[in-house]
């Protein structure tokens, strides 16, 4: 195989997919058309009142953007727990994991049922040295676990926002 068919087989395969993704439906979440766009500034959002939650509902407006029209509402109940994953020899625990599981509904005005499901997923972070370091560590782990929390909803919700009609 000559130097330059190697070279157009990226640019062949490029096409392929593209011809590929075509044929299936595939569509742009922010397309003018998009669920994304349908969503974009229109969900109200019911969590709870702990630095998590507030968190959170920060990380879910960042991705779907602040409420300007309540058209939906996204109601997420979150369980953080804290468990001990490295143990010193003296008995104290130098490493906690923070798993979290979040359960979450996107309805209609009319309280219908649009998308509802259930998302795990869990960080960590070092109970090493003073108490105000601990401190710092956990609420950095914790706005990480918002993060991830937000994409794994706002993923699943987008990925069925395009049964949505206005």
């Amino acid at each position: 195989m000559s130097f330059k068919a190697i070279l157009s087989l990226p640019r062949r395969s490029a096409l392929l997919g593209a011809l590929l993704l075509a044929g299936c439906g595939f569509a742009p979440v922010y397309a003018p058309t998009g669920g994304g766009s349908k969503l974009q500034g229109k969900i109200a959002f019911a969590l709870g009142a702990d630095r998590f939650d507030y968190r959170l509902r920060e990380q879910l407006e960042r991705r779907l953007g602040r409420t300007e029209l309540e058209a939906y509402r996204l109601a997420v109940i979150t369980e953080v727990t804290e468990s001990p994953i490295a143990i010193a020899a003296d008995n104290t625990a130098t490493r906690i994991n923070l798993p979290v599981t979040a359960h979450y509904t996107l309805s209609d005005a009319a309280g219908g049922t649009i998308v509802q499901g259930t998302v795990q997923t869990f960080t960590s972070y070092s109970a090493t040295g003073t108490s105000i370091a601990t401190r710092s560590t956990k609420q950095a782990a914790e706005d990480r676990l918002a993060a991830m929390v937000a994409d794994l909803v706002v993923a699943r919700i987008l990925a069925e926002a395009g049964h949505i009609t206005e």
